[in-house]
């Protein structure tokens, strides 16, 4: 995962948006939680909390804190939304082929999920179209290259 892989290198800490969506209802949804819990209140210096969701129990449970950080990596499909862009410094695009990310999100979640999955790929191709993520990214990485390199160590460029 490009995100955790960074925030090592960073030490810094990834609110991964799927924690914050409600279910199968995003990929939206959780944009404006990502703003009014997390980044509004770390803007303003305090810390941050928010309510986690339980993908298994398909409920949120406990609260979560962020602490204060000079770096916060927010990952996930509305990461670069309108909405969370003023409180961005960079954006990472991560280019990769719908049948890939299908391919993915069923390994994690089952074949039992796949009409979720398909009603989510429509959403959120909908989402990226909507908001215009790809072209406001200040980076675009390569999601699913075909060049040798080390994923552990090193990423592939597709253009800046």
């Amino acid at each position: 995962m490009f995100a955790a892989r960074l925030a090592h290198v960073l030490t810094a800490p990834v609110i991964c948006l799927d924690d914050l969506t409600p279910s199968w209802t995003g990929p939206d949804r959780e944009t404006a939680l990502l703003v009014e819990q997390i980044l509004a209140p770390l803007t303003r210096g305090g810390p941050a909390r928010y309510q986690f969701f339980d993908w298994v129990k398909d409920q949120y449970t406990e609260w979560r804190d962020v602490a204060p950080n000079p770096i916060i990596l927010a990952e996930g499909v509305g990461a670069g939304s309108r909405i969370v862009r003023p409180y961005l410094t960079y954006l990472i695009w991560v280019e990769a082929p719908g049948a890939l990310r299908l391919t993915r999100g069923l390994e994690r979640d089952g074949q039992a999920r796949l009409p979720e999955w398909n009603r989510w790929r429509e959403r959120e191709d909908a989402l990226f179209r909507r908001e215009e993520t790809r072209t406001c990214a200040d980076l675009t990485v390569d999601g699913a290259p075909s060049v040798a390199h080390d994923p552990a160590a090193e990423f592939v460029l597709l253009a800046r």
